[in-house]
């Protein structure tokens, strides 16, 4: 037996009839005429194919089939409490999830000025952070898997929108002592030859950008050394001499220690470099990604760090 749609109006009166013990009680509560009640409670009986109410006394009281139906009014309405409630606490930060995909330079001053702070702030959403490259990064929230993309030099996508950019040029990183640190103007390219050099897997988003920062210079970058972390490809720089490159954000931590310096080329790729935060085009934003926004603002996340020992 397949049943129609219930009429929400029906069930509505049937519900307080039921409630108030009578449909002159129900009709007071509703401000509407005895008349109404009676009609739409009858309309009720005739979609389900049976009776739902009995008179006893001066009221009325469900038959079996009217508490089935009663049971049923009272699960809808528990359903809309619990959905309004949900959409309360969704839009008071008392649930929700955030996922965030990231490039690993970025990803030190993220948890340290936003993320530790919005977690503590709003227990109750789970936040997800995973490091990628910046295309994969794009990939991940122009098709909705993702909330939030940071990445250096993102390519375009018409499944994005940028929601923030900064300038951040990238540089050659040294240790102080290696002899690429005793300038100060900006290098060319070609100066680095002769010296051993670090760089990301091929595929990573900044192999991609220097790859397109040697065809500006006409000169070939030959590594001694890959890696598909940022913070290997320093730990190799800090060891063994060598250089790579990186924006001078990716090393805020190691430039206030001093144990890297960062100094500016003359690549016109490598300078017109910026990072972007980025979210899925025409997607209207949560709250939860809305105060993760503006907490990241506050927190002046991707401003360049001050110059210390940087050259």
């Amino acid at each position: 037996m397949t049943l129609p749609t219930l009429n929400e109006k029906r069930l509505a009166y049937f519900f307080e009839t039921v409630r108030q013990g009578s449909m002159r009680a129900a009709a007071e509560t509703l401000e509407v005429e005895a008349s109404v009640v009676s009609r739409q409670i009858q309309q009720l009986e005739s979609d389900v194919g049976t009776v739902l109410l009995e008179r006893r006394g001066r009221g009325v009281v469900p038959t079996e089939a009217g508490l089935l139906v009663m049971q049923l009014c009272e699960e809808r309405r528990l359903g809309e409490d619990t959905l309004r409630h949900r959409l309360w606490e969704l839009q008071g930060l008392e649930r929700g999830e955030l996922r965030i995909v990231v490039g690993e330079g970025f990803l030190p001053a993220l948890m340290d000025g936003v993320i530790h702070a919005f977690t503590r702030r709003y227990p109750r959403i789970l936040v997800a952070v995973d490091t990628m490259g910046s295309s994969e990064a794009v990939r991940e929230v122009s098709a909705g898997r993702a909330n939030l993309g940071i990445a250096l030099s993102a390519p375009a996508d018409p499944g994005v929108h940028v929601v923030r950019e900064r300038h951040q040029p990238v540089c050659v990183v040294a240790s102080p002592q290696h002899p690429v640190a005793k300038g100060k103007r900006a290098i060319a390219l070609a100066e680095l030859a002769g010296y051993a050099l670090a760089l990301t897997t091929p595929g990573s988003g900044l192999r991609m950008l220097a790859q397109t920062a040697e065809q500006a210079d006409g000169f070939k970058l030959l590594p001694s050394f890959t890696s598909n972390s940022v913070d290997a490809l320093k730990r190799h720089v800090i060891a063994t001499e060598s250089i790579t490159f990186l924006t001078r954000f990716a090393i805020r931590q190691e430039l206030a220690s001093g144990e890297l310096i960062a100094r500016r080329t003359s690549n016109p790729v490598f300078e017109a470099a910026h990072a972007q935060l980025f979210v899925q085009q025409d997607r209207r934003a949560s709250a939860a990604l809305v105060a993760l926004l503006k907490m990241a603002e506050s927190a002046r996340f991707l401003a360049n760090p001050p110059a210390g020992p940087a050259k």
